[in-house]
């Protein structure tokens, strides 16, 4: 990318650093593809137009490139004949806009119909539950396991209150997979000490402030296993604040479990990934008598989210906290 066509995104477009990091990556991709010596510009796209459609099409349609990789290198096209907004390219290459611009939209047409039909496998359908369902479950039910646990604080009532956590962990924010398995608790303070920022990376953590009305977060740690997406060099964690109602759930339970861990399991020890996986079956076989794991509450979760239009850069802060592409999104996990 040039030094003018990054000026011009970031003071016409108004383009975020993290979007222009991402045109940057697919122009050196379209680089290395067509042997470009230095930069694309408008004058190699009129010469080379052809060439560079014909061979992405011929790649989509062998599966060799994805879709999101066919309009992301139709998009740097876009931007290089019209750096300073939508449709507004120079007289001379409007005709070579307008062609690569229908392409986007024709493909984009192409793939949103086909997306519509990302049914339900017979085992999703048999076992899923509409996101209404589980947010109305926990509506009615979370305040008798609180009174209940409040009256008679023991092993009983601290599970089955700490159920209604795990159903909200992978309901009421973005569900991660089985990440809370390993996830440690630490005040605010402490996090924030240099000493300790080294870590910050291999670590999966609920941070809390002493000041309780100055909230939570929770921090997942880019150098633990499949935290990759949307990630920079510069990231330590993945970071999502912590709702008030989980916050007001894991402080109640910590009242009688007041370890370092976050969840526990049946024999109130700290879970590790494959007892997770058993609470997670358990809470949901006990509320709807269905068969369902962190994967298919990932789906549920999208499928509700993105039913209708959501703005790409809310998408992409969903997928960053999910830990997968937006493409992944859209092809695997929203079901219809």
């Amino acid at each position: 990318m040039n030094v003018s066509l990054r000026r011009s995104l970031k003071t016409h477009r108004k383009s975020k650093d993290s979007s222009i990091r991402c045109y940057e990556s697919n122009f050196l991709f379209m680089k290395k593809k067509f042997n470009v010596s230095r930069v694309i510009t408008e004058n190699w796209i009129s010469k080379n137009i052809d060439l560079v459609i014909d061979t992405y099409l011929e790649e989509l349609e062998n599966e060799k490139i994805t879709h999101a990789k066919f309009i992301a290198q139709l998009t740097c096209l876009l931007l290089t004949l019209s750096p300073k907004g939508r449709k507004q390219p120079k007289k001379k290459y409007e005709h070579l806009y307008n062609r690569v611009n229908d392409l986007v939209v024709k493909h984009n047409n192409d793939y949103a119909a086909k997306k519509s039909k990302q049914e339900k496998t017979e085992k999703e359908e048999n076992n899923w539950i509409n996101h209404d369902e589980i947010v109305a479950y926990i509506k009615k039910n979370e305040p008798i396991a609180i009174k209940a646990f409040k009256a008679n604080k023991n092993k009983t009532t601290f599970l089955n209150l700490q159920q209604m956590l795990i159903m909200r962990l992978y309901s009421d924010i973005p569900p991660r997979r089985l990440d809370y398995q390993n996830m440690t608790i630490m005040d605010y303070k402490d996090y924030k000490n240099p000493a300790f920022k080294k870590h910050i990376r291999s670590r999966n953590l609920w941070v809390y402030h002493k000041q309780k009305s100055k909230g939570s977060f929770f921090s997942f740690g880019v150098a633990l296993p499949k935290t990759q997406a949307y990630i920079t060099d510069d990231d330590d964690a993945v970071i999502w604040e912590c709702p008030k109602q989980i916050q007001k759930l894991i402080y109640l339970l910590r009242t009688h479990q007041g370890e370092k861990s976050l969840l526990y399991n049946t024999k109130l020890k700290a879970i590790n990934k494959s007892s997770l996986s058993k609470l997670i079956s358990k809470a949901f076989k006990t509320a709807f008598n269905k068969n369902v794991g962190s994967s298919m509450l990932r789906k549920i979760y999208d499928s509700n989210k993105f039913k209708n239009d959501v703005p790409l850069e809310e998408r992409i802060k969903i997928a960053r906290m999910m830990n997968h592409s937006i493409m992944v999104s859209m092809t695997h996990y929203t079901k219809h």
